[in-house]
């Protein structure tokens, strides 16, 4: 009898199991990956990714100096939401494997008086970092970290400025209108559809003044008092070799249609 009521306990279960319906899963879409926030050709897309897997791991090797990454488990915020056009991730990571500060999270205090140049150069693949920290007597202090070369490797320096050439830097910033022009650039649209940049620059410069943050994102930008601006911190102040300074060089671009734009 035992047998037999366990032999019916257990029918009774597979019965259950066999009547329950399935469960059902939804899968969310996954929108298309592209840093303008839409969709890039196929070929504009091919590079970005092959640019991106072969820079980032890089990273990690360095030549000439140490660093200080953020400590694990620490999530730092470098840029603010939708101002660098869908490149916050990228930047963000390749200036945490620098060791850089977040000057976004420096703006708490008033007194931080500082500008740092990211690039990305477009054809060469070189990645730049320039940082000027203002002292209270009026010199500064410049460093610059680059990640470029076969095989890649990290390029750190660092040294003093007088408070002569940090004024000649300030005029420019003042000239340029840095902390009035919009993060963004104004695109013109095109009759013919989306124009995508192909082998575009891209140049982000951040400003801490007065407790205020600042950020300027522009891709393949033509010669202007900005240009002139991050030029001049990065030749003439950080003493790069002009191999590795940003150059203003309007980018080949095409529309949606494939046509190649003049």
């Amino acid at each position: 009898m035992r047998v037999g009521r366990q032999a019916k306990r257990t029918s009774s279960a597979d019965q259950g199991w066999a009547t329950r319906p399935a469960r059902c899963f939804r899968y969310r879409r996954i929108p298309p990956l592209s840093p303008n926030g839409c969709k890039l050709p196929w070929l504009a897309l091919a590079a970005a990714l092959c640019t991106t897997a072969s820079l980032l791991p890089a990273s990690s090797s360095q030549q000439g100096g140490t660093q200080t990454p953020p400590s694990s488990g620490t999530t730092v915020l470098y840029f603010p939401p939708g101002t660098v056009d869908g490149f916050a991730g990228f930047f963000s990571s390749y200036l945490s494997s620098f060791g850089e500060p977040s000057l976004l999270a420096a703006a708490q205090d008033p007194k931080v008086l500082s500008y740092r140049l990211d690039w990305l150069a477009g054809q060469t693949g070189v990645l730049l970092a320039v940082r000027l920290s203002v002292n209270p007597d009026g010199n500064a202090d410049v460093t610059s970290v680059a990640s470029y070369g076969k095989p890649r490797a990290l390029h750190r320096a660092q040294h003093s400025v007088s408070g002569a050439e940090v004024e000649k830097f300030l005029q420019l910033v003042e000239i340029a209108h840095f902390w009035s022009m919009p993060p963004r650039e104004q695109g013109n649209p095109d009759v013919r559809g989306n124009v995508y940049k192909l082998d575009a620059s891209t140049w982000i410069f951040e400003g801490v003044r007065n407790g205020s943050y600042h950020v300027v994102f522009r891709r393949g930008p033509e010669q202007s008092p900005f240009t002139d601006m991050v030029r001049f911190m990065a030749k003439d102040i950080a003493g790069l070799d002009e191999s590795i300074t940003p150059d203003p060089h309007p980018a080949s671009s095409i529309n949606s249609t494939g046509v190649e734009n003049p």
